[in-house]
């Protein structure tokens, strides 16, 4: 900036030092900016200095990396991204601010799989003032199946006779019921070996469900 008002001949025996604050420290754009400016030299007690009005900047968000060796615990099914994250830390921070920023890690996908991708980003009171420079795909995770318990009904015919419509219970399900992922286009089957030309005896129903996010597990009752 520069002096408006100033007598010509006493225009090099005063000077301007400037300064000012934001009004927040947090990162943002067109924060108001208080100044705190000065008149400098010989002169300067001739003067009254009327402060600038209307003044804003910008602060930028500051960089921070993930170091140490993250490891990503493998977890089993449970319908969410969520990952647990060790090993890792923080680097960047401002001084005071480690209490009030912190790591959060998500799976790219919450299915089952091996390998998946994972996400960290930033929480906290603070966590808008900065950002997480990350290479995507350098941090991976293992989501397991949930187990699913499959109890068949009890079922019976005669030797030579027609092996009767086979049906039973699949209990575990995650955040979701059976019939509606019946509707999302999962099926549900139940077999046996047993069939018309099968000797007298006991046979084992089995239980299968073909979505990949389960472990299917035949229930004791079944054999």
């Amino acid at each position: 900036g520069s002096l408006v008002g100033v007598l010509t001949g006493d225009l090099l025996a005063i000077g301007l030092s400037q300064s000012g604050m934001f009004v927040s420290l947090n990162a943002g754009a067109t924060i108001a900016v208080n100044t705190s400016d000065a008149l400098t030299g010989s002169t300067a007690s001739n003067y009254s200095l009327i402060q600038p009005t209307g003044l804003s900047g910008s602060i930028t968000p500051a960089h921070v990396t993930l170091a140490g060796a993250p490891i990503t615990a493998t977890k089993i099914y449970d319908g969410t991204t969520a990952a647990s994250t060790s090993g890792g830390s923080l680097s960047g921070l401002i001084a005071g601010d480690s209490s009030a920023v912190s790591l959060v890690t998500n799976f790219a996908s919450a299915n089952a799989g091996q390998n998946i991708a994972v996400i960290p980003s930033l929480s906290g009171a603070n966590a808008s003032n900065y950002i997480i420079d990350f290479t995507t795909g350098a941090l991976r995770g293992n989501i397991n199946p949930a187990p699913l318990l499959a109890t068949a009904d009890d079922r019976g015919l005669a030797v030579g006779g027609t092996l009767p419509p086979l049906s039973g219970t699949f209990t575990g399900f995650v955040g979701q019921n059976y019939a509606s992922l019946l509707d999302s286009g999962y099926h549900g089957t139940w077999t046996s070996a047993a069939g018309s030309g099968s000797a007298a005896g006991s046979y084992a129903i089995v239980g299968a469900f073909d979505d990949a996010n389960y472990n299917v597990i035949q229930a004791a009752s079944n054999a």
